[in-house]
């Protein structure tokens, strides 16, 4: 039967302080823990190699500056001022294309072929009372009276559908440094005269031009002379002042 020594309580205390002595300390071998959030770096590329960069491309867009004008955006986001144009030029503006005349022109055109049609037939008349006090058979007047009734009838109508074709194939256009005019239906003409040329600029308005409230625009060189047919008052005017602008301008440039 084995007997069991008691250890003394001091002998204990030591045998107790030696075995904590001996065991490793796991707090030094463990890294420590922080329970704070540690925020994380990106990690850094190697020392002598450059880090790559992604470029980031924006489409271009277009604002509209106060005082410059338009500015425009490049494939890189740099935005340059376009170049504002010279305040002398601004107001003439050359047109782009060729303008067709204002639709009232046909009504002019019209009444001015009414009007000659009808001093034809007049004179037609005039002719036939000349007969009768001459003498004539009655038969013969009327045949004569009838004739010029006809004849009146088929020149309106012709003049009518002349008129509505004629449209379609006159216009004016403006550039910067020629103007040109375009008429004629069976016969067409286009002209182009060069603003060196040009002498004068003038606007016109007769009796049946103010009825249709209408304004024709002469351009006049040594030679010839050109004529818009007839356009708004307002439109005829800024016409005016453009082709006159631009005439100045070609001439200083010589």
């Amino acid at each position: 039967m084995t007997e069991s020594t008691p250890i003394p309580a001091g002998n204990r205390q030591n045998s107790q302080q030696r075995a904590a002595a001996d065991q490793p300390n796991i707090d030094a071998i463990l890294p420590p823990t922080n329970t704070a959030h540690t925020p994380t770096r990106e990690a850094s590329a190697p020392t002598g190699m450059a880090r790559p960069q992604t470029e980031v491309t924006q489409p271009p867009t277009d604002t509209v500056h106060p005082q410059t004008g338009t500015v425009q955006a490049d494939q890189y986001g740099q935005r340059t001022p376009l170049a504002v144009p010279h305040p002398s030029a601004s107001s003439t503006l050359p047109q782009s294309q060729s303008q067709p005349l204002p639709q009232a022109i046909v009504n002019v055109w019209i009444t001015r072929s009414v009007i000659g049609c009808t001093v034809g037939v007049l004179i037609i008349v005039a002719v036939v009372i000349a007969g009768i006090l001459a003498g004539l058979p009655a038969p013969a007047v009327w045949v004569i009276i009838i004739a010029a009734l006809l004849l009146w009838t088929l020149l309106i109508v012709t003049c009518v559908i002349i008129a509505k074709y004629r449209y379609r194939f006159t216009s004016y256009r403006i550039d910067r440094t020629v103007f040109s005019v375009q008429t004629g239906f069976v016969f067409r003409t286009l002209t182009v005269v060069p603003y060196t040329r040009v002498q004068h600029v003038e606007t016109k308005q007769g009796p049946i031009l103010r009825h249709f409230g209408l304004v024709s625009v002469t351009v006049s060189t040594a030679v010839d002379s050109h004529v818009i047919a007839g356009l708004e008052p307002e439109l005829a005017r800024k016409t005016l002042d453009q082709l006159a602008e631009l005439v100045r301008l070609a001439k200083e440039d010589l």
